[in-house]
């Protein structure tokens, strides 16, 4: 009898360890990963900042100004609007590699801005390019990554990436943006390897109702404004927590926005 006990307990040993090896070999699979972040996708949101404010090229804004891409006065004039509402710092999901009519106009923007001026660069495999704009600009001018990565599954959940490039160390839109709020500088070129959260309810403006002054200045004065594209029709759209289209200016927002967030959850 006691033989018979004994060859039971070793059998459900056996199998317990068997399932723990399974499931150990199982949570290590891209499988389980996704399955994971599948489960905390519902959880991945974090409280709105007073600090950011979206200016979307929207579709009220393609009416008005024509089909894109647009003369860049238009930007020259948003710039220019900003500085004079009081804005914190102006970060661009915008990007100015080709010339075109109205860069004149821009660039004079640009070197009088009296705010710190985010304009967007791209890697593409080892190739690192950023604006024309950014040499003959103010030294408050920075450029900054607008790379977006999705995980494995489409959907954008991980911090973007640093890239270190001919012109040294370059941040992502959301980590320069962070850095010119907080005045926290960072010496060493190291990538988060964390997710972010979603940001709840961005205040958004039309890009147009900004330019032509219909925004009150209490809404824009004091804030990071992010601008970019928020019309369907335009292609900078990523697939979402929820598998929703989300625009890149929002994703780079709401990765400032869960920075500014974790901070305060630090010092609370």
């Amino acid at each position: 009898m006691r033989n018979i006990v004994a060859r039971l307990r070793s059998a459900h040993i056996v199998g317990y360890i068997g399932i723990f090896c399974i499931c150990s070999l199982f949570s290590m699979t891209p499988l389980a990963s996704s399955s994971t972040d599948r489960l905390f996708d519902v959880l991945r949101t974090t409280p709105q900042r007073n600090e950011v404010a979206i200016v979307g090229i929207d579709d009220a804004s393609l009416t008005a100004y024509g089909a894109w891409p647009w003369n860049r006065n238009v930007f020259g004039d948003l710039v220019n609007k900003l500085n004079t509402l009081g804005a914190q710092a102006i970060v661009f999901d915008v990007l100015f590699f080709e010339r075109r009519d109205g860069d004149d106009a821009l660039s004079a923007s640009l070197a009088s801005t009296t705010i710190p001026l985010v304009l967007a660069s791209k890697v593409e495999g080892d190739t690192y390019t950023q604006s024309f704009l950014i040499s003959s600009s103010s030294p408050r001018v920075i450029a900054s990554l607008a790379n977006v990565d999705p995980d494995s599954d489409g959907k954008v959940r991980s911090y973007p990436k640093n890239a270190t490039t001919m012109h040294g160390c370059v941040r992502p839109l959301s980590e320069e943006a962070f850095s010119v709020y907080t005045k926290r500088g960072g010496d060493e070129c190291l990538s988060r390897d964390d997710q972010f959260r979603y940001a709840e309810n961005i205040p958004t403006y039309s890009l147009v109702d900004v330019v032509k002054g219909r925004v009150p200045k209490e809404k824009l004065q004091g804030k990071v404004i992010f601008i970019g594209s928020t019309s369907l029709g335009l292609e900078d759209h990523f697939v979402g927590i929820h598998g929703d289209k989300v625009p890149g200016v929002y994703v780079h927002a709401s990765a400032f926005t869960s920075l500014l967030n974790d901070i305060q959850d630090t010092h609370a």
